[in-house]
């Protein structure tokens, strides 16, 4: 039986010489950088659909009013900014407040070891990017699953 396996990997992030800094701005940041240097042109990249996600839909059932949520977005072609499918078929993307890999599925054990490792490669290279922005800190990428300070994160199957 010939099985489909994957792995999505939640890095943390910081900016040690910030560390007000917001984990989401970092993340995107991180993820943009990364589509800039590698030549994924904003108008090219993959739109996610969210038709069945809402932010006010609440998890016992019901969507809370507008006028409790944050304001909509104007632009729809913001939503999912931070949100790519690269050209090993791998997505990446800011899930909440840190970046994500969603390696391709594959069917076999090293191939997926293999598109693991990849998803260092495009997370240094990010992190690489931001650096090289006049201004900007220096962004730290953790493949682990605990902050320290009570967030945690990981990686799982996909």
């Amino acid at each position: 039986m010939q099985r489909i396996i994957g792995t999505e990997v939640e890095y943390g992030i910081s900016s040690p010489s910030d560390p007000t800094a917001n984990p989401i701005l970092t993340s995107t940041q991180a993820v943009l950088a990364y589509a800039a240097a590698a030549g994924i042109q904003r108008a090219k990249r993959t739109r996610w659909d969210y038709e069945v996600e809402s932010p006010l839909r609440d998890a016992r059932g019901f969507d809370l009013s507008r006028s409790t949520g944050p304001p909509p977005i104007v632009d729809a072609d913001e939503v999912g900014a931070a949100n790519m499918i690269l050209t090993n078929g791998a997505r990446l993307y800011v899930d909440h407040a840190h970046p994500e890999y969603s390696a391709p599925e594959v069917t076999d054990p090293l191939d997926a070891v293999i598109w693991d490792k990849a998803g260092e490669r495009v997370m240094e290279a990010a992190a690489r990017h931001v650096a090289s922005v006049p201004g900007a800190a220096k962004l730290q990428l953790y493949k682990n699953n605990v902050d320290g300070k009570g967030a945690s994160y990981g990686t799982h199957e996909n």
